[in-house]
């Protein structure tokens, strides 16, 4: 069968190698749908987790939490499948993010992230956007883009202080680009997105080498280290899928670092496709 892994890859000495069940093709495209957290959804898979990372759907919000003793890697990933992105139009994906200010020490982190892959290449082709918390209380918006296997455009971080924002990316048929980017006040102003990554997915060293008929599947992750994580510390909420671009205005100013040149430790979740059987 097909399987989903995990590879926890940066700034640590060793790579952790998680398995993950994969998410059959929806058969209906393009992105459109939402999900507010009430109740359970067939519009998602299951959930695929490492390490002590679970997914808790209550008091209206998915909650990332910690089931056992922190590792260095605990991660959780749940695939929308109701339908998927078409490549040759325009789509955008977004969802309401929350971590709180609890009690938190060096070498910890906590990150809650919306990516998009390419569904169709057994390569590793993805971005994703995400909120991050490191050691006592560094936040960050936080973008990467995996092609082919290799981070190109370097990563980009900008910091923040926001608690709760939204986080989106955005695909643009025309120019075959995936954006991403945030709200760090969410919808209490209106949704205005503040691009920080823009990935060309078929062109230079980005080229995901994709064909009309291919699509591409959104996932929402958690993913802390060494940290024990409560009901209600992090969350996500108000996920929705549509056929039309995120609204977004220039971002004044970025800090992009090359994933090796981070001064906190990093731990990537980099999935892909792994088209082998196992049992």
């Amino acid at each position: 069968m097909n399987l989903k892994r995990a590879l926890c890859n940066a700034c640590l000495p060793t790579a952790f190698l998680l398995l993950f069940a994969a998410t059959c093709l929806p058969a209906n495209a393009n992105f459109s749908g939402s999900d507010h957290f009430s109740a359970p959804s067939a519009d998602w898979g299951l959930d695929s987790a490492g390490g002590a990372g679970h997914f808790d759907l209550r008091n209206g919000k998915l909650n990332f939490v910690t089931v056992a003793a922190p590792t260095i890697n605990d991660t959780v990933q749940r695939a929308w499948i109701a339908n998927v992105g078409d490549y040759s139009a325009d789509w955008s994906v977004r969802v309401d993010v929350s971590i709180g200010n609890f009690p938190m020490t060096t070498e910890q982190f906590a990150s809650l992230d919306i990516l998009v892959e390419n569904f169709n290449d057994v390569s590793n082709d993805f971005v994703r956007m995400v909120l991050r918390r490191d050691d006592m209380d560094a936040r960050s918006f936080y973008a990467d883009s995996v092609s082919n296997g290799q981070f190109t455009p370097a990563p980009v971080f900008v910091p923040t202080l926001a608690t709760d924002a939204t986080l989106g990316l955005s695909y643009d048929s025309a120019t075959r680009m995936i954006t991403a980017a945030y709200d760090a006040d969410g919808s209490a102003n209106g949704f205005l997105f503040h691009p920080i990554l823009t990935v060309p997915i078929e062109s230079g060293a980005s080229d995901w080498n994709m064909n009309p008929t291919d699509s591409f599947q959104v996932w929402l992750v958690g993913q802390t280290q060494f940290l024990d994580v409560s009901l209600g510390q992090a969350a996500l909420d108000n996920f929705v899928a549509s056929g039309e671009q995120l609204l977004v205005v220039p971002e004044p100013s970025i800090v992009a670092l090359a994933t090796g040149l981070l001064s906190w430790p990093l731990c990537f979740a980099r999935s892909y496709r792994h088209k082998t059987d196992n049992t």
